[in-house]
């Protein structure tokens, strides 16, 4: 009888802590996921919303050098 319930103890425990230890690696996971992906949206945004940014404000100039410097601009950031 000693015998048994020290065994379901220790299996409960190992089984408990196993259990336990791929819920942490699960959750790590799905948080790594997250931060990565947040990760690429801000990349996106660095990418994408300064060079809107710019492009708007020089092609507001009506003038050939305000072209000129949107479009080099526009190559430089978006590699067209």
């Amino acid at each position: 009888m000693f015998l048994i319930l020290i065994g379901g103890i220790y299996f409960f425990l190992h089984v408990g802590y196993s259990l336990l230890f791929y819920y942490f690696i699960i959750l790590l996971f799905y948080y790594f996921i997250i931060l990565l992906f947040y990760y690429f949206i801000y990349l996106i945004y660095l990418m994408f919303v300064p060079s809107i940014i710019i492009l708007a404000l020089l092609t507001c100039v009506d003038s050939v050098p305000g072209v000129f410097l949107a479009s080099s601009v526009s190559i430089k950031t978006f590699g067209f």
